[in-house]
């Protein structure tokens, strides 16, 4: 969310590390919570990369111009990319053709969750149920 309300901010962060006073209380905390949550130590410092890779990326594609964030303007460039992958050759792109509504349907926040989701059932999946080796 404050990536969303600050856009610039992922334009200035993708490429660096986060070494700064703002950022390292917030990835401290994110490495807190996958250790607590039972991930091993090299998989959260892998992940806590990976998902603020995910969060700057969201945000910047967010930042750019060509993503109306209004709902009007979002409708109609869903649209436009709908009639695009609908009017490719179905022979040269069968799946792109054949999936036009769902490449573009969902808003943002739905967009999101679902790449959240995906990320952290995949972390998820490496922690040992309790009692294993």
């Amino acid at each position: 969310q404050v990536m969303h309300r600050h856009k610039d901010i992922a334009r200035a962060s993708l490429g660096n590390i986060p070494t700064g006073d703002g950022a390292l209380p917030v990835m401290n905390a994110m490495v807190g919570i996958l250790i607590e949550g039972g991930v091993s130590p090299d998989v959260a410092s892998l992940s806590v990369d990976i998902l603020s890779l995910y969060f700057t990326a969201t945000a910047y594609e967010e930042s750019l111009e060509a993503f109306p964030t209004d709902p009007a303007g979002a409708e109609a460039f869903h649209r436009e990319l709908n009639n695009f992958f609908a009017s490719l050759p179905a022979e040269k792109y069968p799946y792109l053709f054949a999936l036009a509504g769902p490449l573009t349907e969902g808003d943002g926040d739905h967009r999101f969750e679902f790449g959240l989701d995906l990320l952290v059932r995949g972390i998820a999946s490496t922690v040992k149920p309790t009692g294993t080796e």
